[in-house]
């Protein structure tokens, strides 16, 4: 027997999440940001290569091999450093104040 027509969801019914401009996915591979357009499919990846790079590890990892390869290199990196030179100057302080005419006060 089939179900009652009111509880067969249709194409209509389906639900859908509205897409505004702008919105951003991360790519699986390497984090980048991906735009996702207003129509279609989200995508999973930033580009071919990434995809590609995914599939790869995936089937690596499926064989029971390693997906990554360590290498060890040597950088040289050129470190910035900032030196402040700091001043002290004593202003001499006079002793009394003056009046507001300019004159001693006694």
């Amino acid at each position: 027997m089939d179900p009652p027509a009111s509880n067969v969801p249709s194409v209509g019914d389906a639900p859908t999440t509205p897409r505004r401009l702008g919105q951003k996915v991360v790519c699986g591979w390497c984090r980048a940001e991906v735009p996702v357009p207003p129509r279609g499919r989200v995508p999973k990846w930033c580009s071919s290569s990434c995809r590609h790079r995914a599939w790869e590890q995936r089937r690596a990892a499926d064989a029971g091999l390693a997906a990554v390869e360590v290498v060890d290199r040597v950088v040289e990196v050129v470190k910035v450093e900032k030196v402040v030179e700091e001043r002290r100057v004593q202003v001499p302080v006079p002793r009394s104040p003056r009046s507001a005419r300019g004159g001693l006060t006694c």
